[in-house]
């Protein structure tokens, strides 16, 4: 697995010297891929009467934009989240549209980003009767980041988002919460 994701990248730096000139203007295309994983273990310290769990999250956050004017990109996002901790698991696919508006500078790109996503989040926890239950979210992020340019087409990213969510659980009912989210990933700029 490792050695597959090594080598796209290094296909994704490679072709990117492929695509035209004109970076961050109006016509042209960017696509970014980014995610994260992560392993946590817990236990109590009371003799293990709440036992031992372990958690574990990946996510995949890949998007892709046009450019209408020069430095602001406007296109889709999807975001998909799986979350295993002892007996719950969970599942998330946001999907919206986002903008970005760039900065260009000399060696990178610092960015501003705003994104309204629709979700479809899907809960199983056999200790509380959760058997692959789903309900839709709404979340509304802002951002920004740097883009360090590796070449004029490609470049490493790393963003922090401000995320707002409400979920409906029906009859009226909901939850509210916030996130902090911190992103590193990869952009592929100006392809037409």
């Amino acid at each position: 697995m490792q050695k597959m994701i090594a080598v796209s990248l290094m296909l994704l730096f490679i072709v990117s010297f492929a695509f035209a000139k004109d970076v961050l203007m109006k016509g042209s295309f960017d696509m970014g891929l980014g995610g994260s994983f992560s392993l946590k273990s817990s236990g109590s310290d009371d003799d293990g009467i709440y036992g031992e769990d372990k958690q574990m999250i990946v996510s995949l956050n890949p998007d892709i934009g046009y450019f209408f004017i020069d430095k602001l990109s406007i296109g889709l996002f999807l975001d998909y989240n799986s979350l295993t901790y002892g007996d719950y698991k969970s599942e998330e696919q946001l999907i919206g549209p986002r903008a970005n508006y760039y900065f260009p500078m000399k060696n990178g790109t610092p960015f501003l980003e705003l994104s309204y996503g629709i979700n479809s989040l899907t809960l199983n926890d056999e200790t509380v009767g959760l058997d692959n239950e789903t309900f839709d979210t709404k979340e509304t992020k802002i951002g920004g980041g740097y883009l360090l340019h590796l070449n004029d087409y490609f470049g490493v990213v790393g963003k922090i988002t401000y995320s707002l969510e409400h979920m409906e659980f029906g009859a009226g009912a909901g939850l509210h919460g916030n996130s902090l989210e911190l992103l590193v990933g990869f952009k592929i700029l100006q392809f037409k």
